[in-house]
């Protein structure tokens, strides 16, 4: 099953070189150290107009589909919440 995780991470605008270089970190590490349970992307963008604003995309293909995400994504979500806001949404793919 095809499914994505979502985390929307808004901080103050001091907070958001320590984000994106988490963030940059992250992608550039996670796809290979998390192959095995299913993750085969993980992507990072900045807001084009909101200071501050980050978002992490990871794709996933796994036989089940974790209804609160997956573990990795919670852990994430954990982390990201001591430099401000975070929603963490779950998406499957509509066929």
């Amino acid at each position: 099953m095809a499914w994505m995780e979502t985390l929307l991470i808004q901080t103050n605008i001091h907070q958001q070189t320590v984000v994106s270089e988490q963030l940059q970190g992250l992608v550039h590490d996670l796809p290979n150290r998390e192959r095995a349970s299913g993750l085969f992307s993980a992507e990072a963008f900045c807001h084009s107009a909101i200071a501050g604003g980050h978002l992490l995309l990871l794709r996933w293909e796994s036989a089940d589909m974790p209804r609160e995400g997956s573990g990795l994504g919670l852990h994430i979500k954990e982390i990201m919440n001591q430099y401000g806001l975070v929603e963490h949404t779950i998406w499957r793919l509509l066929k």
